[in-house]
């Protein structure tokens, strides 16, 4: 059940949805980042209550960080690994202390990292290779209950027009200043009181709240989970 990824790949899934995963500890559920194997792709997910940030890879993306010369030593097999789903909740900060610990400079992004996760615990990996020295975290996460972001989103998968709609400036603002720009940012109006849906690329699909829109989601967290 090891994934292997790079570094530019497995950093910026968490960079992509930390910023939006709830900032208090007073609610744990929504305090963290559940990370995810379905088999084939890589997935981060994260919520506030107002937004959803889902962001994904696949062993066969291009990746835009690394130089050639430089990676073609290092001795990296292909990437991608078991297709056992697995999945596992870390708290917040153990997410962004994993960001912090891997995260290399860009012409470095490809260097690989061994991802695993066994009953919670996940395991992160790199070896010595290319001038770097080995490096491995350990974090406890869980298999608690998270909520089933995809079915919230579907909920809103639904083009109705809108005649003017208005948002925090920072919740939407975050979508451009903390997400990797692989795409076109597009979004999609589910009328004046549904959430808007947000696309970023092939491989980024979020959500934001209308700001004029009291958000109902804590009332539904136990109405819709993934455990």
């Amino acid at each position: 059940m090891v994934i292997q990824i790079s570094t530019f790949d497995f950093t910026g899934l968490l960079s992509d949805t930390i910023p939006f995963s709830y900032p208090e500890d007073d609610l744990p559920t929504l305090h963290c980042v559940r990370l995810e194997w379905d088999g084939s792709l890589m997935h981060a997910l994260s919520t506030d209550l107002n937004r959803i940030a889902i962001s994904s890879w696949h062993p066969h993306d291009d990746t835009e960080a690394g130089d050639e010369r430089e990676q073609a030593r290092l001795p990296v097999s292909p990437w991608g690994g078991s297709d056992r789903p697995w999945a596992v909740v870390l708290p917040r900060p153990d997410a962004e202390k994993l960001v912090q610990v891997f995260k290399l400079p860009a012409k470095r992004g490809l260097t690989p990292l061994a991802v695993e996760v066994q009953h919670g615990h996940l395991k992160v990996i790199r070896p010595r290779v290319g001038g770097l020295l080995s490096l491995r975290a350990d974090v406890e996460g869980s298999l608690e209950e998270f909520p089933d972001l995809r079915k919230l989103l579907g909920e809103h998968d639904r083009v109705e027009a809108v005649d003017g709609i208005s948002y925090s400036g920072g919740n939407l603002a975050d979508f451009c200043s903390n997400v990797r720009q692989r795409g076109p940012l597009e979004l999609g109006f589910s009328g004046p009181t549904g959430m808007t849906r947000i696309s970023i690329g092939e491989r980024f699909v979020g959500a934001v709240r209308p700001a004029s829109v009291r958000t109902q989601m804590g009332a539904r967290l136990g109405a819709g989970t993934q455990g």
